[in-house]
């Protein structure tokens, strides 16, 4: 088995402890992929930029990652990969535009 494999493998087993399912779309599975948001960080928590690059740093992260998320899961969502970059892009606007943006998006609905 490859560390792509690998990987898909421990986002695959652990995703199981989130009905396998996206927290927003609910797909079970995604061309793109799917992944774990953190809703909260603890200051000891390592983040994906501390591990190498490609597949080797990403099964270093997942393999890091996955007693953290077996432990507190209520820390984390499990998402497709679209909708991680949706939510990791809305965080970088400030809370007063994060409010704006969904106060505009609740007054265009069709």
């Amino acid at each position: 088995m490859n560390k792509k494999d690998k990987v898909n493998e421990i986002k695959k087993r652990v995703g199981e402890r989130f009905n396998g399912r996206c927290e927003i779309c609910h797909i079970e599975w995604s061309p793109r992929g799917m992944t774990f948001h953190h809703i909260s960080y603890k200051d000891t928590d390592k983040k994906h930029s501390d591990f190498g690059k490609g597949y080797d740093g990403m099964l270093d992260y997942y393999v890091y990652l996955e007693p953290l998320i077996l432990a507190e899961p209520e820390r984390f969502a499990y998402l497709c990969n679209t909708h991680h970059q949706v939510i990791t892009r809305f965080l970088r606007f400030s809370v007063d535009k994060q409010d704006r943006i969904f106060d505009l998006i609740k007054r265009s609905r069709y």
